[in-house]
């Protein structure tokens, strides 16, 4: 949950940044030095119960790989956001992105050393290489990055009050913990978009839907209750998208905001399909 958390909080500075004058300069690398050391004493401290030695945890088949979808896509997020920071803060274009690349990818990797060393969790190769890889897109070239979105959404499920304690109880902890719910979308750009309708995208998402538990489903809830049987599938869809930002040519205020929520995919209509060859339309979000 504190990786989103963190995407949300880095990209509304990111926009609040863009407010500023391009030739301001701002000691951003000293600053997010002493964040990135401050980030992981206050983790290991209020986030962590307990530590004891380095072990790794396999969980490359929980969750269907929703879990690695969601690092993967956060990662690049934030890299791209602190990316932006540092272009505000008066750094030059191959500087700026090699010093997001260093330093997001110091915050994520300590987080999972973090993890290798609590009880309970364990260092996740898992995690570490989809970090790794959603963290590495910001090097591509900028007319590459302008031809692709990567995109989240959430929808409520039957799954969550099954299991609250796990799925979350419903609105935004169920958004975060439900994977059920989620989706995560690649959404392609026409390399011209002068016109409205160059803003208009085809977008592929991942989804699965079934889940009552990471590796498999439990017979029974905490409380001891019978569980009922829902097979564990993943779900492939096709659907339109709009880049809203096009719309917001000539008007900065509204494109901070969109820029704010431009991970979030909007409902728009698609195709989805089941792992047991179930194909129907949808209203995809």
């Amino acid at each position: 949950m504190y990786k989103y958390l963190l995407l949300l909080l880095v990209t509304a500075a990111n926009v609040k940044g863009l407010a500023q004058k391009k030739d301001s300069t701002f000691p951003i690398i000293p600053i997010e030095i002493g964040l990135l050391a401050a980030s992981q004493v206050g983790l290991s401290v209020f986030w962590y119960d307990d530590f004891e030695r380095f072990s790794f945890r396999n969980d490359g088949k929980q969750w269907l790989q929703m879990d690695k979808a969601g690092h993967f896509m956060s990662a690049y997020q934030v890299a791209k956001a602190n990316e932006g920071l540092c272009l505000i803060s008066g750094l030059e274009a191959k500087k700026a992105k090699r010093w997001s690349l260093i330093s997001t990818s110091v915050f994520y990797t300590g987080i999972e050393l973090l993890d290798g060393f609590s009880v309970g969790y364990g260092f996740s190769f898992g995690d570490f290489v989809a970090n790794e890889l959603g963290i590495a897109l910001i090097a591509l070239p900028q007319s590459w990055q302008s031809r692709f979105s990567l995109r989240y959404s959430y929808r409520p499920t039957p799954f969550a009050p099954q299991r609250p304690e796990l799925l979350g109880h419903g609105g935004i902890e169920s958004a975060f913990k439900d994977y059920n719910g989620q989706t995560y979308w690649l959404s392609l750009w026409q390399k011209k978009r002068d016109k409205w309708y160059h803003y208009i995208g085809l977008s592929f998402g991942y989804g699965a839907t079934g889940m009552l538990g990471g590796s498999e489903n439990p017979r029974t809830n905490e409380a001891g209750e019978q569980l009922p049987f829902y097979q564990r599938q993943r779900e492939y869809n096709l659907a339109l998208d709009f880049d809203l930002q096009g719309l917001a040519i000539g008007k900065p205020k509204l494109q901070k905001f969109l820029r704010l929520v431009d991970f979030i995919k909007i409902p728009l209509p698609g195709i989805r399909l089941r792992q047991d060859g179930d194909l129907k339309g949808t209203f995809s979000y």
